[in-house]
């Protein structure tokens, strides 16, 4: 079995532009750190599980996603200190960023997927917040992402459902999918059978959408 016990914390990012670390059992506040804006957005642990590295990523409508130790939220990890001219535990988009951060463990290596209000989905290296790519849509993306299958699938205020390559960020044959309205909302999997799957999703047209996948 890969997961362990002992999550024994809630982290919640608040409009006041700070993060916090809350212990569940009796819900004291543990630490807390300083965001440059309003977190609108639930973070990211990597927690649980054997393989974890107890990072928590955080975006933040100042632009950036942030990456700090888990348990203790002043700390930088290692990989994302010292990056070149980049600005030490954060990687900045430039574009507020409203949604929620997806992990995706591909091979050895862990990679984080996000939209932000500029329209562009990033995929980026969780280990050191360096950029792989970045896929330009029509309109912001407050959708958060999900991979299945070596692609990710997300919405976007331009009214698409879009399907991309996680290696190139090409787009798949037949996608994007055209609703009638923005698509904030993220996309969720079920019904697995053998490779095939479903993702549901709704949109500011009013409409729930289920569609087959691959």
């Amino acid at each position: 079995d890969e997961w362990t016990s002992g999550v024994d914390s809630a982290w919640i990012g608040s409009e006041g532009s700070s993060m916090y670390r809350i212990n569940t059992a009796n819900g004291q506040m543990l630490n807390s750190f300083p965001t440059g804006n309003a977190i609108t957005a639930s973070p990211f642990v990597d927690a649980g599980y054997i393989t974890a590295s107890n990072n928590l990523f955080i975006t933040c409508k100042d632009g950036k996603i942030y990456c700090r130790n888990s348990l203790n939220l002043s700390t930088i990890p290692g990989g994302w200190l010292n990056r070149g001219g980049q600005e030490d535990g954060n990687y900045n988009v430039g574009s507020p960023i409203e949604s929620s951060p997806y992990m995706s463990i591909e091979g050895a290596n862990k990679y984080l997927y996000f939209g932000a209000d500029n329209g562009k989905l990033y995929k980026i290296d969780a280990t050191n917040g360096t950029l792989v790519w970045s896929f330009q849509t029509g309109g912001p993306i407050k959708s958060s992402p999900i991979v299945y299958n070596d692609w990710v699938y997300f919405g976007s205020d331009d009214g698409n459902c879009y399907c991309i390559s996680i290696t190139d960020a090409s787009i798949r044959t037949g996608w994007p999918v055209l609703t009638g309205a923005a698509i904030k909302s993220m996309p969720v999997l079920s019904d697995w059978v053998d490779s095939w799957a479903k993702i549901t999703f709704t949109s500011s047209d009013g409409k729930v959408y289920k569609l087959d996948i691959q």
